[in-house]
């Protein structure tokens, strides 16, 4: 007798005692009743796109709709095992936080605690409506307080970069920004995504999206902290100083445009994950080809009327991503109460 998966909606043919997409348990007609069974086989090696394919898909669908996930990897519905795994994190993101405003600014930033704040309010507040759209599956706080931290240490990772490789410090801004920063930045979602301990909580590309907008916010918090005092003081920048609350906006907008840039990276990232249930170092290639170009596309803008059509665009193609993983994800049965949410 024929079957609908309870759990993901998967057709389930005659003489199957298990769903060939998730394993779940198999429901009789009459009366429905629940019957265990043995664990699945272990799954055959997943095939995958080309990286070229794999590029052409990343850059068209920055467009045209993603193809739906009709049969998602198993890892969409696993949890972590124990809530408490991430609690270890919070520690982490503080001290990463510290030390990596210290080694940036120094204790510059203990006498400007303002400029800093006000310098990731909007970053923060992207991340944070992101956090909220993730309507069936909130990520742990403390996954995302990490994220936040690493970005900031990226800050310096970048200045590493830049002191090792001298030609980048004479190249325009459009090549010596993009091209060490979102690598920097998205470094730590894949390692955290890709680890053991964590892995099973990074589950689609809704995720991924999250994530990335947390690790780019970071970044921004810490790199605002210093063009928003150049901005503001005289003699720094151009000669002379524009008042704070232009050079908060000014600044504000390029925020969001490091959490913009992650957050695009770190959804395919999550994409990948949802299609194939693991992680390989060359799915970050596609994802990082449209977080660097929009990157670029934007400081290379010579006006600022662009840079604000470029935001509004790139704001526009986040939701529609979110949209996209959001639809996914009530059609695998999350909105029933199947989503791998911890307790």
């Amino acid at each position: 007798m024929s079957h609908t998966c309870f759990r993901c909606g998967y057709f389930i043919p005659q003489g199957y005692t298990a769903c060939p997409r998730c394993g779940a348990y198999v429901y009789t007609q009459n009366p429905p009743q629940a019957y265990p069974i043995s664990p699945p086989p272990p799954p055959a090696t997943v095939w995958r796109p080309s990286l070229i394919f794999q590029i052409k898909e990343a850059l068209t669908t920055l467009f045209l709709r993603s193809p739906r996930i009709i049969k998602p990897s198993p890892t969409v519905y696993k949890r972590l095992p124990s809530p408490n795994v991430v609690k270890s994190l919070a520690i982490a993101a503080a001290l990463m936080f510290i030390a990596g405003i210290s080694l940036v600014h120094g204790g510059q930033w203990l006498v400007h605690i303002g400029t800093l704040i006000a310098g990731g309010v909007a970053p923060v507040m992207l991340v944070l409506l992101l956090f909220a759209l993730d309507l069936h599956e909130h990520e742990p706080i403390q996954i995302l307080l990490f994220l936040v931290a690493w970005g900031v240490m990226s800050t310096f990772v970048v200045i590493l970069f830049h002191t090792i490789i001298p030609i980048f410090r004479g190249a325009p801004a459009w090549i010596a920004g993009p091209i060490p920063e979102e690598p920097a930045k998205i470094a730590g979602v894949y390692i955290l995504a890709s680890s053991v301990k964590y892995r099973d909580e990074f589950n689609d590309h809704l995720d991924g999206l999250v994530w990335g907008a947390a690790a780019g916010a970071g970044f921004a918090i810490s790199e605002n902290l210093a063009y928003i005092l150049k901005l503001t003081t005289p003699g720094l920048f151009f000669g002379a100083a524009m008042p704070f609350e232009q050079a908060v906006l000014i600044r504000s907008m390029t925020g969001m445009m490091h959490v913009i840039a992650t957050a695009l990276v770190g959804r395919w990232l999550g994409l990948m994950k949802a299609r194939f249930g693991t992680l390989k170092a060359r799915d970050l290639i596609p994802g990082l080809l449209v977080g660097i170009l929009f990157h670029m596309l934007w400081n290379a803008s010579p006006y600022i009327i662009l840079n604000v059509l470029l935001l509004l665009a790139g704001l526009f193609i986040l939701f529609k991503y979110v949209k996209e993983a959001l639809d996914d994800e009530k059609m695998w049965g999350w909105r029933m109460g199947y989503a791998p949410v911890e307790k």
